[in-house]
C-alpha cells in the first residue's frame, strides 16, 4: 500500500499469478475510492497484467528500480488521469441519465408534441400525438403546409413567426381532422415544440351541458305558462260558474215576470174596452169596481 509512501490515494497491488490477489479482488465487481495499479515483478507476469487490465485494473508498473523510484510521480500522474477519467465517466452518466429522463418525459407525456426544425420540417413526435387519429406528416416534410386551407396556413405562418421571433402561439378551439384542439407553438434554440391538447371530450361535456340548461329553460317557460294559463283560467270560471248557478233563480224570475206582464196586459185591454164601451158617462160604482179589479190583477 503505497498511499503512506506517496501521500495520495493509489493502491498498488503485486500481481503474483494470473489468479493471485489483484485478480480476485477486480473479480468481485466493487469500485474502488482509488485506482488500481498493477506492479508487475518481471516481464514474464505481463500476460497476467493484462488479465488484470482487462478485469479493470488502471494501469501497471514493473517493480525495477527505475520505476520504483519515479513511482510516486508515476503515481500522482495516474491518480490524476483516473480523476479525470472518473470525471468524465460520471459525467456521462448523468448525461446518459438526463438524456433518458428527458426521452421518457418527452416520449411518455400525456400531451401530444411535436418536435420542428427552423424550417418547420417535422423531426420527431411523442406517442401521444402518435396517438391521435389525425395523420402526421412524414419526418422531414413541413408540419403545415403554406399552400394548403386556410386554417394550414394560417397555422404555417403562426409556426414560421413562433420561430424567427422566438414567440409562444397559442390557438384555442380548432376544429381539426372531426375533433376539438387547443395547439401551443413554443420556440427553442434549434425549432420549436408544438403542443396537442385534444379538447373534444370536455367540447362535448360543454355542448351536452348547454343543452341540458336550454331543456331545463324551456321547462320553466312551460311551468310558467301553465301557472299563468291556470289562473286566467280560474279568473274566468268564478263568473261562469256564478252565472250558471243563478241560472234557475234567473229563469223562476223571468216566468213570473212574464206572467205579471200577461197579466198587466190583459187589464190594459179589459181597461180599454171598458172606457170604449162605458166612457165617461160610467157610474162611479163601475169605474171604482174596475179600478179596484185592475189593482187585484
Amino acid at each position: 500500500d503505497l498511499r503512506t509512501v506517496t501521500g495520495v490515494q493509489t493502491c498498488a497491488l503485486p500481481i503474483l499469478l494470473p489468479d493471485g490477489p489483484a485478480t480476485l479482488l477486480l473479480a468481485d465487481g466493487a469500485e474502488s475510492d482509488w485506482p488500481l495499479v498493477i506492479l508487475v515483478p518481471a516481464p514474464d507476469q505481463f500476460p497476467a497484467a493484462h488479465a488484470a487490465l482487462a478485469a479493470g485494473a488502471f494501469d501497471c508498473i514493473t517493480t525495477d528500480a527505475a520505476a520504483l523510484t519515479d513511482l510516486p510521480r508515476r503515481a500522482r500522474q495516474l491518480l490524476d488521469q483516473w480523476r479525470r477519467r472518473r470525471d468524465v465517466t460520471a459525467a456521462e452518466s448523468a448525461l446518459r441519465d438526463k438524456e433518458a429522463f428527458n426521452f421518457a418525459l418527452f416520449q411518455y407525456n400525456p400531451a401530444a408534441m411535436v418536435v420542428v426544425d427552423r424550417s418547420s420540417r417535422v423531426l420527431k413526435s411523442n406517442l401521444a400525438r402518435r396517438a391521435l387519429a389525425e395523420s402526421l406528416p412524414e419526418l422531414g416534410t413541413p408540419l403545415y403546409r403554406t399552400d394548403g386551407d386556410e386554417l394550414e396556413a394560417t397555422l404555417a405562418a403562426a409556426l414560421e413567426a413562433c420561430i424567427q421571433r422566438e414567440t409562444v402561439h397559442h390557438f384555442d378551439d380548432i376544429a381539426w381532422g372531426g375533433r376539438w384542439m387547443n395547439l401551443t407553438m413554443a420556440p427553442f434554440p434549434g425549432g420549436a415544440v408544438v403542443i396537442f391538447e385534444d379538447i373534444t371530450a370536455r367540447k362535448q361535456a360543454q355542448e351536452e351541458t348547454r343543452r341540458t340548461q336550454q331543456q331545463l329553460i324551456q321547462a320553466d317557460k312551460l311551468v310558467a305558462l301553465g301557472t299563468l294559463v291556470s289562473g286566467v283560467a280560474h279568473e274566468v270560471s268564478n263568473p261562469n260558474n256564478a252565472m250558471l248557478l243563478s241560472t234557475t233563480a234567473l229563469k223562476r224570475l223571468c216566468e213570473d215576470l212574464i206572467t205579471v206582464l200577461d197579466r198587466v196586459r190583459d187589464a190594459e185591454q179589459s181597461l180599454a174596452v171598458f172606457y170604449a164601451n162605458q166612457g165617461p158617462d160610467a157610474a162611479p160604482e163601475q169605474r171604482e169596481a174596475m179600478h179596484r179589479r185592475l189593482t187585484e190583477t
